[in-house]
């Protein structure tokens, strides 16, 4: 093979590559190495008949053979913390009935043990000073679809306003239907149903869905009715028909609250599927707004000045290890001239 015919045929090749970089990135997303981390998305801690209880949602990006442990000041120590491998999920603990400030903590782990992300640095108040509320409820609605056709995945933002105050503690219920677009008088997943129930207290989040009865598998004929299920970290979801396997959830629509203030709720919602459905949410949620500073004694309770901080000493924190090559996926906006860049990079070093 002569020097032409070699340089015909490397050029070639780095042109392919190229191109697949190219064409991968414009249908998945500029795919970047980040290193594994968790986050405290939120934490409550609520008087229950004779004690505190803190709660706190951790979720984590990392490859699925890590797991998580959540720690709360005052409760269980760390070695004892239960391994938790589902994102997000909810950690709880009784704290007793002393007013503190406590810290709440996040850790992630590999198979080896070693951790390899934190979070340390959140605190939540236990008080039972009293407060004053006001209830307020609001109706919503929103849909979930597919909003790029080559992508499975989508999400946005939407709000909830007229509260007329920042939302402490939220009830939601509603119901949700799919809208499955019609293929050659073939309907995909159409007109399937559920209801759901869902709270919000200080980030923690969690909801309860029942799915009614339905060809789940996409097989007509075939309906089966799940039972209901218990989703942490969101307020309303859908698991969405699946042939292969329905249990698994691969395919879903579902809504979490990503901020309250003033102005009232921020949602997101996110959808999963291959198919292109709209998946439509419609509900109440009642929410508790704290009114202006009401009256209140020092008598009757511990002063605020009293609250102290509440120190750590069941458990010295643990070592972070540095990172050993392990690492992620995640999805980043696809920029053609970061492709470029990055491709020669790749080719020149």
């Amino acid at each position: 093979m002569d020097s032409k015919k070699i340089a015909i045929f490397v050029l070639f090749t780095v042109l392919s590559s190229f191109l697949y970089i190219v064409v991968n990135a414009e249908l998945t997303g500029q795919a970047t190495r980040e290193k594994p981390k968790i986050n405290v998305e939120g934490a409550s801690c609520a008087w229950k008949e004779d004690h505190f209880e803190i709660c706190e949602t951790i979720s984590w990006q990392a490859d699925v053979t890590h797991y998580a442990k959540g720690y709360i000041a005052g409760g269980e120590v760390l070695t004892k913390s239960p391994k938790l491998t589902l994102s997000p999920t909810i950690y709880c603990q009784n704290v007793g009935p002393t007013e503190a400030k406590r810290a709440v903590h996040a850790y992630l782990y590999n198979t080896q043990g070693t951790i390899k992300a934190l979070n340390i640095d959140n605190v939540v108040t236990c008080s039972r000073k009293p407060q004053e509320f006001d209830s307020k409820t609001q109706s919503f609605s929103t849909q979930a679809k597919k909003l790029i056709k080559a992508r499975a995945k989508s999400s946005d933002t939407f709000h909830i306003q007229g509260f007329g105050g920042t939302p402490t503690t939220c009830t939601f219920s509603g119901h949700w239907i799919t809208n499955g677009r019609v293929i050659e008088n073939i309907d995909v997943c159409h007109q399937a149903t559920g209801e759901f129930t869902g709270t919000f207290s200080s980030g923690v989040q969690r909801t309860t869905v029942d799915a009614h009865p339905f060809a789940w598998s996409n097989i007509v004929g075939l309906y089966r009715d799940p039972d209901s299920e218990e989703f942490p970290g969101y307020v309303a979801y859908a698991k969405l028909c699946d042939r292969t396997d329905y249990d698994a959830g691969r395919y879903y629509a579902r809504l979490r609250v990503i901020e309250a203030d003033n102005a009232g709720l921020t949602l997101e919602w996110e959808y999963a599927n291959v198919a292109d459905l709209r998946v439509d949410f419609i509900g109440e949620v009642t929410c508790e707004i704290i009114k202006e500073e009401a009256e209140w004694s020092p008598a009757a309770d511990k002063a605020e000045s009293e609250i102290i901080e509440e120190q750590i000493i069941e458990e010295p924190e643990p070592a972070l290890e540095e990172e050993t090559g392990e690492a992620i996926v995640t999805q980043e906006p696809w920029s053609f001239w970061k492709s470029v860049g990055a491709f020669f990079r790749r080719i020149f070093s």
